[in-house]
């Protein structure tokens, strides 16, 4: 028969394991998010730097347009002039 110091015993045993198996798991789910975490920071990143060159490009493109209306004026005054 099983003395009350084995039970005892056993029940410590099995409260070590169930804390170290809870430990490992909520170790594990931490870790996932700490991933899932970096993955968010490095794509936000990325989209960030996409978005900056969009914003230069439509800043040049923007320019250029300035640019071929002023022409277009000049063009059109020019014409004018001669009639």
């Amino acid at each position: 028969m099983i003395n009350n110091i084995t039970v005892k015993f056993l029940i410590l045993i099995l409260t070590i394991l169930l804390y170290s198996g809870s430990s490992y798991i909520i170790f594990k789910r931490n870790s996932v998010i700490k991933d899932k975490v970096i993955e968010a920071i490095i794509l936000n990143e990325n989209t960030y730097k996409e978005l900056k060159d969009l914003q230069e490009s439509n800043a040049s493109k923007l320019e250029r347009l300035n640019n071929l209306k002023q022409e277009n004026i000049d063009l059109r005054n020019e014409l004018n002039s001669l009639f």
